[in-house]
């Protein structure tokens, strides 16, 4: 007899009881998309103040000398021409260059790894990042002889940037610069290759 009644309650409970079980993986779903969306969200958000934190700190005075410096050499034609000259540029103006251009390093490792947003800096610095890469091509074209690898998220970055701000009349030359862009990618995985 209690094996009846308790049928008979589990019977009519059951389409209650599988409304509940499908609501509750309704909640779960949704509670586990509103974690990933809040989770996103402040990485997002992450990458924004790091980007600020960036600014801030590129703008104090010791970075500020040494970018002016570096401007300076480029206006009284260090680096003109398409070979640099060791001799060209004494060796503590040298140290300014290659703190730039390790900043610019720097900057072009976080954008790749999403420490810093790309959108950001190239709205700020795009336009100086690039006529940094195109001015000191050749000094950076020399060091790397010796060692391939160094500033190369640079180049990737300025390479990608300048397709970015490139008009559609200059076609050719992009199609080129792409495929430039994922040869020089797949020699770098080589080289990170144990």
């Amino acid at each position: 007899m209690c094996e009846a009644v308790a049928c008979s309650i589990v019977g009519q409970w059951k389409p209650l009881l599988e409304i509940l079980y499908f609501a509750s993986g309704v909640l779960l779903l949704g509670g586990v998309l509103l974690a990933w969306k809040g989770y996103r969200s402040t990485r997002q958000l992450a990458m924004y103040r790091n980007t600020i934190d960036k600014f801030a700190t590129y703008r104090n005075e010791r970075d500020a000398k040494q970018i002016a410096r570096v401007r300076e050499l480029i206006e009284n034609g260090a680096f003109a021409g398409t070979e640099f000259v060791p001799g060209a540029i004494a060796d503590i103006d040298r140290e300014c260059v290659r703190f730039v251009l390790n900043e610019w390093e720097e900057i072009a490792l976080c954008v790749k790894y999403k420490i810093y947003s790309e959108q950001v800096l190239f709205e700020h610095y795009g336009r100086l990042g690039l006529d940094l890469w195109k001015e000191l091509r050749p000094y950076m074209r020399h060091e790397q002889k010796t060692q391939s690898s160094k500033w190369s998220e640079f180049d990737r970055l300025a390479v990608k940037w300048m397709i970015r701000t490139s008009d559609v009349r200059q076609e050719p030359a992009l199609g080129r610069l792409r495929e430039l862009t994922k040869e020089l990618d797949r020699v770098l995985a080589e080289l990170a290759r144990p």
